[in-house]
């Protein structure tokens, strides 16, 4: 768009990270919306022939067909398995809990990235940003609220999901970068998918509505949306700039959690998610000044 070339890449990647969370929020709100109907490994296999019949598309229309993981490619499968569980269990807590509540735990995964990276990977993380890292998961204690009257245990799904997709996203950074984007997420989709009719048999599928097989085209087409901005966002401009737009799913969740679920968090929640929030930027802002440093 003529637009958007007149813009700079930060500004372009700015606008793309915002774009990314409102597709990824959107998936989460039509699928909570879908589960009233249909079970959660239903509207996996549903959504998933849906997303794929828009990344197949999209891949003969940009050639990325041409380049397609093989077995060799162990780190794709890696990659796909870790985000089939992430993406089961995902779904169960936001079903059970409130949108911002299972989101909030989310925004614990770039934290936790780094302290996988320093303990598996032995990369140097010094005190400031493993203080960032407490703090943030302090923020998850207080969203959750285990022991307090609060609690709701569904909120365990939220945490696993978020280490599973820890793990998704340490995977993808082993993959070889030659491969496309589109041809990455082809094979993740399709096994997503493919998980959901495993499922089948120990679940009651029932007749779709109209309503429910447009909520889950709707997910579908978000989702992808969030695939390919996030993409965009991430070779376009300074990443450590648009990182911090990466939270703004935070203030869609928790308005889409009151008006459309007419769900209302409470105190602790609301404080928990602005600490999670403030760690996740002050960790990007660490990170840019430790990359800085280490290049002057």
């Amino acid at each position: 768009m003529p637009l958007l070339q007149t813009l700079s890449p930060n500004a372009r990647g700015i606008i793309a990270t915002c774009l990314a969370m409102v597709g990824f929020i959107g998936t989460d709100s039509c699928i909570k919306l879908a589960s009233d109907e249909l079970p959660v490994s239903q509207m996996l296999a549903l959504r998933g022939i849906a997303i794929l019949a828009i990344l197949v598309a999209l891949a003969v229309a940009t050639g990325a067909y041409k380049r397609l993981p093989t077995f060799k490619d162990r780190a794709v499968g890696m990659r796909a398995g870790a985000e089939c569980v992430a993406t089961v269990l995902y779904y169960n807590a936001i079903i059970a809990i409130p949108i911002a509540s299972a989101n909030a735990v989310l925004q614990m995964i770039p934290l936790a990235i780094v302290a996988v990276a320093a303990l598996v990977f032995g990369e140097k993380v010094g005190w400031r940003r493993w203080l960032i890292i407490l703090v943030g998961f302090g923020g998850v204690l207080l969203v959750i609220q285990p022991g307090g009257d609060s609690f709701q245990p569904a909120s365990l799904w939220a945490v696993g999901a978020m280490i599973f997709y820890v793990l998704r996203d340490m995977t993808t950074r082993t993959i070889d970068r030659s491969l496309p984007a589109i041809s990455i997420n082809l094979v993740t989709s399709a096994s997503v998918m493919m998980l959901g009719f495993a499922m089948a048999p120990f679940e009651d599928w029932v007749t779709p509505s109209p309503q429910s097989l447009a909520l889950l085209g709707a997910a579908a087409c978000f989702l992808t949306l969030g695939y390919l901005a996030v993409t965009v966002a991430m070779r376009t401009g300074d990443v450590s700039v648009s990182s911090p737009f990466r939270y703004s799913i935070v203030l869609w969740a928790l308005l889409i959690d009151l008006f459309v679920f007419g769900n209302q968090p409470n105190t602790l929640m609301l404080v928990g998610i602005a600490i999670l929030v403030g760690s996740g930027i002050a960790m990007v802002l660490r990170e840019r000044q430790v990359r800085r440093t280490q290049g002057s």
